[in-house]
């Protein structure tokens, strides 16, 4: 088993736990164990962990942390995945702290809202978890609470980015991660592509993740037109990091890439003063933000000139 006071903490030292890559996504050629539902519910047990591998929790406490009503149907669903966990030796569950077999939970479905429920963890993870922030799980829940959300597809996204942050303190990329908008659609089965753009806002309005594209890329294959390049992502507080991150990226590939169509450099200016123009309006700038001004008016500089050139 993992031991939590030897794993680094890349949440700043805020409250962090452990839950296996396999509930998240494929490992090693095995398919995820959980969908998104399943997966919220295992967070909330997960987060229960004590200094003996064990979680502590009853079903009313899973409800009372999701916001959500003690019914048939909120049961059904904790059940179900408590059950899986079982089934998929990740968990055993007693009804007594001393973790006998003297205590085993033989039918789960005949729990009680207010049952005490011991979750022994049984999955020893190695270093193939994912580290995630439990008060980011706070804030996604009220946020989903206040603004009709749908609070397990935007976990699910959450938790995929955290199992891609890079951990190796070696690591050029340590403490950043850049999963494909496409890996993103794909792992947390989001069809709209503007709903995973909707939850990374989301993610930076409630500071859990500081992120960015390293530049934008002309796309050579067909027609051309411009294309982003590499988004980082980083858990909130490392905006530093993230910054060289950047800026090695941008050193390495350039910020821009432009061809030498009159058009398309008209396009590329008028989307570039469109970024300065929304990084202003902000009332609140980051040091990312303000070096991606910079970046911009600079390129803005170069653009105005090749305009020039090409007419």
């Amino acid at each position: 088993m993992v031991e939590l006071n030897k794993v680094d903490n890349i949440f700043n030292n805020r409250p962090f736990t452990l839950i296996p890559n396999i509930f998240i996504k494929e490992v090693d050629g095995e398919d995820c164990i959980l969908n998104e539902k399943q997966l919220t519910i295992a967070c909330m047990v997960y987060m229960t962990r004590t200094s003996k591998d064990t979680c502590i929790f009853n079903i009313n406490s899973i409800c009372d942390n999701l916001g959500i009503t003690y019914n048939t149907r909120a049961k059904k669903l904790i059940i179900d995945t408590l059950q899986l966990l079982k089934d998929e030796d990740q968990m055993h569950f007693k009804d007594k702290i001393y973790l006998t077999d003297d205590y085993v939970i033989e039918e789960l479905n005949k729990l009680k809202a207010n049952d005490m429920i011991y979750g022994e963890l049984i999955n020893h993870m190695n270093g193939d978890f994912c580290m995630f922030c439990d008060l980011d799980i706070d804030k996604l829940v009220k946020y989903s609470l206040s603004n009709d959300v749908d609070l397990y597809s935007l976990i699910k996204q959450y938790l995929y980015i955290c199992s891609c942050i890079n951990k190796e303190k070696k690591s050029e990329d340590y403490l950043c991660g850049y999963p494909k908008l496409d890996s993103i659609a794909s792992i947390c089965k989001i069809k709209s592509r503007n709903t995973i753009v909707k939850y990374n806002n989301i993610f930076k309005e409630l500071k859990i993740f500081s992120l960015d594209y390293a530049g934008y890329k002309i796309d050579k294959m067909g027609k051309e037109s411009i294309r982003n390049g590499v988004m980082f992502y980083t858990p909130y507080g490392n905006e530093e990091i993230l910054l060289e991150r950047l800026r090695k990226d941008r050193e390495k590939n350039g910020y821009y890439k432009v061809s030498n169509k009159y058009k398309e450099l008209i396009n590329l200016q008028i989307s570039i003063s469109k970024k300065i123009t929304n990084i202003n309006e902000l009332k609140e700038k980051t040091i990312i933000d303000l070096e991606k001004l910079k970046l911009l008016e600079q390129e803005k500089e170069k653009l105005i000139e090749m305009i020039k050139e090409e007419r």
